[in-house]
């Protein structure tokens, strides 16, 4: 892995994580529970809740991944996104004849990681910013939630302008999200085919040897 996509992967989870943390502490001030007055934590106090923020990153994604692969429209769901990826490059090749599967695209990331190390860092770019934006519209979402609670307790309609704002913003989250998705899953299957048409020739084609790029291989996601 290089260490310009561990920085890409480490954000990925802490900025998100900041967030929920910050929304945690919104409902419980909401709620007339104590809160954390962020004004008043000194370094130690700082580092370390970003290591919890980092830890909630995590643990919050488990969840957001759950959501998103099993509910909500077809086309968001993630289990169908290697799927729609496929269907979409068929239509766009119609001139080369694939067989890949939906669940054959981690086998040729591997070999693309192979071959071509950087290019396989660039793909799993995507996927991490993929996975910042959609942990970040749960987060968006949640927050949407607690503001609507405080409006109806407080009657304010900025709290209600707030909440929609924060609606808004999660939904175009989890939209870059799936673009994210499928330019991930459209630049593995694509390149795949510089490998081979479906999964057992990319096995015989593992030599080591770099093959030729077809027409297909240079176009890697969009």
């Amino acid at each position: 892995m290089s260490i310009a996509l561990g920085v890409y992967e480490f954000f990925s989870y802490i900025l998100p994580g900041i967030l929920y943390l910050y929304v945690s502490n919104e409902t419980l001030g909401l709620l007339g529970l104590p809160r954390i007055n962020l004004s008043q934590l000194n370094n130690v106090e700082a580092i370390l809740l970003l290591g919890i923020a980092y830890l909630a990153g995590h643990i919050m994604n488990a969840v957001c991944e759950f959501l998103w692969r099993y509910l909500g429209r077809k086309q968001m769901r993630l289990r169908n996104l290697p799927e729609i990826s496929l269907e979409r490059l068929k239509k766009k090749f119609k001139g080369i004849s694939f067989d890949f599967k939906k669940d054959e695209w981690d086998f040729l990331l591997n070999r693309i990681r192979q071959d071509e190390p950087l290019l396989s860092a660039h793909l799993e770019r995507f996927k991490a910013l993929s996975l910042m934006l959609r942990n970040t519209a749960l987060a968006l979402y949640i927050f949407m939630g607690v503001k609507i609670g405080e409006y109806a307790v407080n009657r304010d309609l900025k709290l209600l302008f707030v909440a929609i704002a924060l609606g808004i913003f999660g939904f175009w989250a989890a939209q870059r999200s799936k673009v994210f998705d499928v330019w991930f899953y459209n630049g593995i299957y694509s390149e795949g085919l510089r490998f081979g048409t479906n999964i057992e020739e990319v096995l015989l084609n593992n030599s080591g040897a770099k093959p030729k790029t077809t027409r297909a291989g240079r176009n890697v996601s969009k």
